[in-house]
């Protein structure tokens, strides 16, 4: 699929309520990092693939600054209206574009929270999106990486699975790995099972 084909699929799925990852629901391994202290609450956070910014208040809610971004127009004004209901002191601000492209956004940014947007961005634009996570980051930024998993059978054909090696190679030249375990994701829309997902934790050296 090109990446104007992506864009066209997302903004469907969000016009019709179908985006199978928009549950509405705050991830809870995203909230299991949190609790157990392996993401910063300070500084500044992105959240790569944002969709209706559930995730982005969950980080604003832990005294982050951040910025989301998403592809899809729809999901940002969707994420938008979510944010004007919000009373914290700094809600997340939301941005349409291709991460590849965008720049002067806030950057660099101390924390990249990416739940879905590399498993879909290496198929497109591999070197663009390393590149992107290179101009948002700095020395010791944290990088949190959710992905399907290879090492289970997808339950669609199609779906965007990433191995280890290939997670590791793709995202090792500027990252060291420094948390790497599966988890099972919640179960989105439309699945029958909650899929198997990568957590990991990666720093900029």
């Amino acid at each position: 699929m090109s990446s104007s084909h992506l864009k066209e699929s997302m903004e469907l799925q969000y016009r019709e309520g179908t985006a199978p990852w928009d549950t509405g629901v705050p991830c809870s391994e995203l909230r299991r990092r949190l609790a157990a202290g392996d993401l910063p609450v300070s500084g500044k956070a992105l959240d790569l693939g944002c969709g209706s910014g559930v995730q982005s208040l969950v980080l604003a809610d832990h005294g982050l600054e951040v910025v989301g971004v998403d592809l899809s127009e729809t999901a940002v004004a969707q994420a938008k209206q979510r944010a004007s209901q919000y009373s914290a002191e700094r809600p997340p601000r939301f941005i349409a574009g291709d991460l590849t492209e965008l720049r002067n956004i806030g950057e660099p940014f101390d924390l990249l929270f990416d739940r879905g947007c590399y498993h879909q961005a290496r198929r497109e634009n591999l070197d663009g999106f390393v590149r992107a996570l290179r101009d948002l980051s700095h020395s010791g930024s944290t990088l949190f990486v959710m992905a399907f998993s290879s090492t289970e059978p997808p339950e669609f054909p199609g779906l965007p699975v990433v191995s280890e090696e290939d997670l590791r190679a793709e995202l090792g030249g500027l990252f060291d790995v420094t948390d790497l375990r599966t988890c099972r994701l919640d179960r989105p829309r439309d699945f029958t099972r909650s899929p198997l997902f990568w957590s990991v934790l990666l720093k900029r050296r």
